[in-house]
């Protein structure tokens, strides 16, 4: 996001980058901090944010970790431009400390987009475990932690 105020002669230029923020019409108040601690509100920007679909392969750690049954996982795709499929042939599998299969979260095509989903080790025992995704040659493993 950026925003362009003018006040008198000057200029002010900000930028701020969200991460996890929702797709729709946001209101943000912007405040100018002096130094000496004082505030000036610049007044109401109004933003609108629109689903993005990411330009690189990313595999997230796992939230919570350590987790207790249950875990999300997220990930993206990147778009066609990348020079990938419009839908790629997309894995997401967990494996034990031993690299035996345990489950299978996810094995079809997919589109070009951001992705969460929730991991339930419900009958599992407490151990480290791995998740690895492939989508097309992107290959990526994490580790993350059960304790009962």
């Amino acid at each position: 996001m950026a925003a362009t105020n003018t006040n008198g002669i000057d200029t002010l230029n900000y930028s701020y980058t969200f991460d996890g923020i929702k797709t729709g019409q946001h209101t943000f108040s912007l405040y100018q901090v002096y130094n000496n601690l004082r505030e000036v509100n610049l007044g109401l920007l109004e933003v609108s944010i629109e689903d993005e679909t990411p330009i690189k392969f990313s595999l997230s750690q796992n939230y919570p970790n350590p987790f207790n049954p249950s875990t999300k996982i997220k990930f993206n795709i990147p778009t066609v431009e990348t020079g990938h499929a419009p839908s790629l042939q997309t894995s997401l599998i967990v494996y034990d400390v031993l690299g035996r299969e345990v489950k299978t979260l996810i094995n079809q095509n997919m589109q070009p987009g951001n992705y969460e989903i929730e991991f339930n080790a419900t009958g599992l025992s407490s151990g480290v475990y791995f998740y690895k995704l492939s989508a097309g040659e992107f290959v990526e493993t994490k580790k993350m932690m059960l304790v009962r």
